[in-house]
Parts: structure tokens; C-alpha cells; sequence
């Protein structure tokens, strides 16, 4: 039978105005004190003899919790008879405790799996096993540095000299497994501190003392404002959401260009520069309770320009620098590898091919061994073919960015099809607006959808997306398509664009229906819906030319064939039996705004962009004429305005 001691003897002073004079313990979170719901997970996972150390109204603690048989626990109350810090009331314990046992500060709401946690403290013969996390303010919160393999190398408590190195965002969670060993560093009857005195003793003696890094639930409710954060947590249901029994979306980002600005190769942490929307875009994932994993190839430290040390500390800036602003990233993966040789200095046990390089998904299938990801909810955000390519090869979404090389680099021909975003945004704020921001125009068609098939609609039902350049369709199907997939619906994506005739091949002026390949567009949107495959001939909006490579299509196991484009809605492209949809832009001074910044991102300058604006007016006729056919009229809404965004030439 595993113990546990929960330590509740503080006065809790700085929840005093809130805490109504109960000792901090019982102050209730969501209707339920915070040690009953300590108790609660300690006996779901068979900890069944609890220590309570006390001292400030420890009667109040006594009457409420009685000896723990209504919660399913052997509770015994340890009263202290002067303040002995986290470490003292345990060691007073020294005769009780046997083999390996947990300790919890008791003003900590946890949601956890403890049975990992044992196994790794017994797998690793600790002595010592710190629960560690990152969190949104290292700055003011006891770190701890540790090896790859959880070793722990050396402990970093508040408050830290100004020139203390980068230390990477790993906090004490105020939760140990600890072995009886761990009592004899403990000195008998005086106050001491786990981080601040025993575990530094451990360290310096040789002891085994490794941290165990989780993204689970684990926050002190020790001030009137976290009382309320995880007062709202669990009313939300994050603190549940964050347990590793579920599965949770992942953003999987790329590094250089995407979160930090692109230098030809940060080698140095003075090299390092966040992206004005970086750390804000971080922090809406993580207080949205996505886990946010970097991925990055290095092929400096195959070339010698750099070590994998020199790499570790420019991680540890990133990390400071985001924890700084509020934000964090649960796991950073890197590729060291390069496949081709030459460089002077190079190190030749990496000059290699790899699983891990991208496209490759060695990273992602990385952190998908390490991290509780849910496969169908997530998606990589990158500035390069490489990054969109790993995402499709492994099957989830890929967002492309303006930013960095924006989506810019030449990809070989065998990854023009896969190395395409699914969506293309102007920086990471715009791209987790994306994935976060409410869209209800989405949200009535997915009911109406989810009705049609319902009612016997045949599959795949078609929905066509028209209006004009830049309002927001493939936006709009790119999120009408997660949510349907979250409903387990299947939807094929027939992007008109890849019909385009490549620009050189236009005749001057060229109307709508002259740009397009309507009829080649209609008959294979019609072959998919007859169950057969189709191809479609590729188009590359950058160079505005030919794609290199024809792109494979097939409807078969669609429940839904969403066409999509500007002429959608045209009777040269009627499908039968299906919905029609026309999008709009918040504004036409919006709509406007894109189209000249999309144009700047291929190389045109802002007059030539107008002016393109101002020659097709006869399309803004047309697509407003056969608008009025349309089963739906949406406005998309705007994203977050990205501001200044530097465009590749």
C-alpha cells in the first residue's frame, strides 16, 4: 500500500481575504476543498494511508476530514508544535513512512496519473523524483535543470541573481516521490525546504534524483487571483481536459521563421529573436489547453557551425523569452542531421539521412510518444514546404506562414502536392486564430451538413464555396472541414485554383471564366462524385504558373466533396443535389487589404496589386449575380491583424 503525506500546516496569509478563515486546504474549489480532491486521486490510484501534517487551525482540518474512511483513505493528522518548513513535518514522520511514498503541498489542485509517475521513480531507482512542468511564470517560480534522461543536475529557486544563465522553463510542482533514503537529508527538528535545502543536499551527496516532466493539471490556488484561475479551470473542464487518460490537439511549430525571426541559422541564444505575434499566439494555445510542440531541423550542428550545446542554450533563451511573456512550450524536438557532405568542419556521424530530418515525421512521431496527443486534431504551423509536407505525410493539417521563408523554397517534385499548405496565413497569430477563433457561419453549415446526411442525403454530399478573391474560402473549408471531421465525417477538398490557367497562358484581360478550366473542374468534380478518381493539373499561386505535378483526387469514402473557389457558383460548374455557398468579407476595405498583401507575397508592389484589384470589376458583377442563387450567405470573419509582415522577395 503506497503512503502519501499532504503538507497543510501554512497560514496561508495571502488567501486570507478570500478564504472566509478556512485554512487553506479547505478552501473549496468548484463546491469540493482543495485536500479532498488531494484525497480523492490519491485513493483512485490506490494511495491509501495519508499523513496530514498541520499546525494552523489544524482542528478545522480534523473535524472536516476525520480519519478519511468517507474518502476512502487511512488519514492520520500529524500536528506540527512549531513551523518546520515543506521538508520538517515529513522527516518527523521518519518511523511511519515505509519504502517509497508521496509527498503534496496541500494548497495544490493536481489531476494527474500517479501510476506513471511511481513507475518512473521506480524504473529510474530515484531516491528522489520531482513532478516538474513549465508554466506561465518561471520568472518568479522554483526551476529545476535536469539531464535528457530526468537526472536532475541542479535546482534554481526564487528569487534568482539577475545574471543567472538561461534556465529552460521546468517548475517544481510542489509534488514528490520520494524513498525513506530521502528522510536522512532531512535535519531533524528545524525548518528546511525540499528545493531550498534537502534535494541540494541529495545532490551534492550523489544521491539519484531525477524530475518527471508531465503536462497534467498541477497548480497552487495559494492567491485570490490563481484561487480564481483554477476556480475556472474546473469549471471549464480543463483540469479534467488536461489528465493523461485524454488525449489532447497538438500545435506542432516550426522554429526559425515561424516563431522566431529567420537569421540564415540562430547559433548563439544573442542570435534569437521572437516574432512580434509569437509569444501571445503561444499563450492563446496553452490557456486553450493545447499542448504546443517545436519542431525544427538543425542541420548547423551536422555542418560544425554549432554543438548540440550551443543549441541547448539557445532553447533555454526561447524559453525564458516566452516564459517571460507569459507563454510555454511542452517539448522541443530537433534534427541535427544534413544528408549532404562538403562542409569544412562537419561532423561526419551526421552527415546522413534520417527518419527525423522534415519532411521526414520522426519529430512529430516524437512527441507523439512523449506527449498525449490526439493524431486527428492537430496540426503543424511552418513557413516551408518541409514542415507542411511532414504534416500531410503523417497525415494531420498543415498551415503555411507568411513569415521566415514564406512558403517560398522550391520543393523537389515529388513533394509540390504534399509540400502545399492547407491553409496560408501571414504569421502564427493569424494561423492559431485559425484553429481557436469562433466562426458561426462554419458552425451553421456543419449542423446543416450533419442534418442533410442525417436525412439520407447522398454521399458525398456536394457543397459548393464560391465569392470573391480573398474573402476566406479556403479559410472557411479548411475549419468547416476539422469541425466535420470532429464529427467523424470524411470531406474531400476541390480547390478550383488548381485549375487555373497558369498566367502566361492567359490572354490579356482575361475574364473569369477564361482564367479557369471550368469544364476539365466540372468533370472531375462529377467523376468524384460517381465514386471514381480524378486528377486535377496544379497550380502554384507564387510563380502564378504550373504546379510540376498533377494532383491525385479521390471522393470514394467522402462523406462530404467541398468545391472551392472563386467561380463555384457558376452555372458552368452546376453538381446536383447539393449546397450552394456564397462568402463575404467583413468589408470590402478588408477584402481589399488582402489582396494587395497577398499580391505583395508574390512580388507584386502595392500599385500593381490595385490596379489588378480595379481590372476585374466584371468578375465583382458576376459573382454577385449568381450569389443570389446561393443557399447560404456567410461573412467570414477577419483574423487578428498582423501588422507589419516581412515578405520573402
Amino acid at each position: 500500500m503506497t503512503q502519501a503525506v499532504i503538507l497543510a500546516g501554512g497560514r496561508g496569509t495571502r488567501l486570507a481575504e478570500v478564504s472566509g478563515g478556512l485554512p487553506k486546504p479547505l478552501v473549496p474549489v468548484g463546491g469540493v476543498p482543495v485536500i479532498e480532491r488531494q484525497i480523492a486521486l490519491l485513493a483512485r490510484y490506490g494511495v491509501n494511508e495519508v499523513f496530514l501534517t498541520t499546525r494552523h487551525l489544524a482542528e478545522r482540518l480534523e473535524a472536516y476530514l476525520g480519519d478519511g474512511s468517507r474518502l476512502g483513505v487511512q488519514l492520520e493528522h500529524v500536528r506540527e508544535t512549531e513551523p518546520l518548513g515543506t521538508a520538517g513535518g515529513v522527516a518527523a514522520l521518519r518511523d511511519r513512512l515505509r519504502e517509497s511514498f508521496l509527498v503534496v503541498y496541500g494548497d495544490v489542485l493536481v489531476n494527474m496519473d500517479l501510476q506513471r509517475l511511481l513507475a518512473f521513480h521506480a524504473a529510474r531507482g530515484a531516491v528522489a523524483t520531482l513532478v516538474v512542468h513549465p508554466n506561465d511564470h518561471p520568472y518568479d517560480s522554483d526551476l529545476v535543470a535536469f539531464e535528457e534522461d530526468g537526472r536532475v543536475t541542479g535546482f534554481h529557486p526564487t528569487p534568482r541573481a539577475a545574471d543567472t544563465p538561461d534556465l529552460a522553463n521546468q517548475v517544481s510542482a510542489a509534488f514528490y516521490a520520494l524513498s525513506t533514503l530521502a528522510l536522512d537529508y532531512i535535519e531533524p527538528g528545524c525548518e528546511q525546504d525540499f528545493v531550498r535545502d534537502v534535494f541540494p543536499r541529495m545532490l551534492a551527496a550523489g544521491m539519484p534524483v531525477y524530475a518527471y516532466g508531465t503536462t497534467e493539471y498541477l497548480k497552487d490556488m495559494g492567491t485570490p487571483e490563481r484561487l480564481r484561475q483554477v476556480e475556472a479551470d474546473v469549471a471549464s473542464g480543463r483540469v479534467e481536459a488536461m489528465h493523461r487518460d485524454h488525449a489532447r490537439p497538438a500545435a506542432f511549430l516550426d522554429r526559425d521563421g515561424t516563431i522566431n525571426r529567420e537569421v540564415d541559422g540562430v547559433h548563439r541564444p544573442a542570435d534569437l529573436e521572437l516574432l512580434p505575434d509569437a509569444a501571445a499566439a503561444i499563450s492563446r494555445l496553452n490557456r486553450a489547453g493545447w499542448l504546443v510542440g517545436v519542431i525544427t531541423n538543425q542541420p548547423a550542428i551536422a555542418k560544425g557551425f554549432m554543438t548540440h550545446s550551443d543549441l541547448a542554450r539557445v532553447h533555454r533563451r526561447l524559453e525564458r523569452i516566452l516564459g517571460d511573456a507569459g507563454a510555454w512550450v511542452d517539448a522541443i524536438v530537433s534534427c541535427p542531421h544534413h544528408p549532404e557532405r562538403g562542409h569544412a568542419g562537419e561532423v561526419a556521424d551526421l552527415k546522413r539521412d534520417c527518419a527525423c530530418r522534415k519532411p521526414g515525421v520522426g519529430m512529430l512521431e516524437a512527441l507523439a510518444g512523449s506527449l498525449p496527443v490526439d493524431r486527428s486534431a492537430s496540426v503543424v504551423v511552418g513557413d516551408s514546404w518541409r514542415d507542411m509536407a511532414a504534416a500531410h505525410a503523417w497525415g494531420i493539417d498543415a498551415i503555411g506562414v507568411w513569415t521566415g521563408h514564406g512558403m517560398c523554397a522550391v520543393p523537389p517534385l515529388d513533394q509540390t502536392a504534399p509540400g502545399r499548405p492547407d491553409v496560408l496565413v501571414e504569421n502564427v497569430g493569424q494561423a492559431v486564430s485559425v484553429l481557436l477563433d469562433p466562426d458561426p457561419g462554419v458552425e451553421k453549415l456543419a449542423a446543416e451538413v450533419i442534418s442533410a446526411l442525417r436525412g439520407g442525403a447522398p454521399r458525398p454530399l456536394p457543397i459548393q464555396v464560391g465569392g470573391l478573391a480573398r474573402v476566406g474560402k479556403s479559410l472557411f473549408v479548411f475549419r468547416l472541414r476539422r469541425l466535420l471531421r470532429a464529427r467523424r465525417l470524411e470531406v474531400a477538398w476541390l480547390r478550383l485554383d488548381d485549375w487555373l490557367v497558369p498566367a502566361d497562358e492567359r490572354p490579356p484581360d482575361s475574364k473569369v471564366a477564361e482564367r479557369f478550366r471550368l469544364a476539365e473542374a466540372r468533370e472531375a468534380a462529377l467523376s468524384l462524385l460517381a465514386g471514381e478518381t480524378a486528377e486535377a493539373p496544379g497550380y502554384d499561386p507564387l510563380t502564378r504558373g504550373a504546379l510540376g505535378s498533377r494532383i491525385p483526387m479521390d471522393a470514394a469514402r467522402a462523406d462530404v466533396m467541398v468545391v472551392e473557389g472563386v467561380p463555384a457558383l457558376l452555372p458552368q460548374l452546376s453538381l446536383p443535389h447539393g449546397l450552394r455557398v456564397h462568402l463575404e468579407a467583413d468589408s470590402e476595405d478588408v477584402r481589399r487589404a488582402r489582396v494587395e498583401r497577398f499580391y505583395r507575397w508574390k512580388g507584386f508592389d502595392g500599385q500593381a496589386a490595385s490596379q489588378l484589384l480595379d481590372s476585374r470589376d466584371e468578375e465583382h458583377r458576376m459573382i454577385e449575380s449568381v450569389s443570389r442563387s446561393a443557399d447560404f450567405r456567410l461573412t467570414v470573419p477577419a483574423l487578428v491583424d498582423p501588422g507589419p509582415v516581412e515578405v520573402k522577395p
